[in-house]
């Protein structure tokens, strides 16, 4: 897993999006969002850019809670990779509202 920590404004979803479109083939690459109009928001910016990526690869966290995205995913053929847009506000929208104060995990800084 490779994890990017920027500052604000410090290119971290453009790096996530570069990701998603450089996937390798027969891997499908999905970004998770914490919520649906910063999903919207990112599709509508990846076809600004010809980027080549399509809605069902943006997925918000109600999706992730009300268990509507694996569905969406299911018969795609080849393997599913995550990738989680602004982890913080992503788990603050999982745990109900809560700020998160502390993460850790594993991976290569990015």
């Amino acid at each position: 897993m490779k994890v990017a920590v920027l500052p604000r404004q410090g290119g971290k979803t453009t790096k996530l999006l570069q990701w998603m479109r450089d996937a390798p083939d027969g891997e499908h690459r999905v970004m998770l969002c914490h919520s649906s109009s910063e999903a919207m928001r990112l599709l509508r910016h990846s076809r600004d850019q010809d980027m080549g990526l399509e809605s069902w690869q943006f997925v918000s966290s109600g999706d992730i809670t009300d268990g509507a995205w694996s569905g969406v995913l299911r018969g795609r053929g080849g393997s599913i990779v995550v990738g989680i847009d602004n982890l913080d506000m992503f788990l603050q929208h999982i745990v109900g509202g809560w700020p998160v104060g502390a993460v850790t995990m594993t991976g290569d800084v990015w």
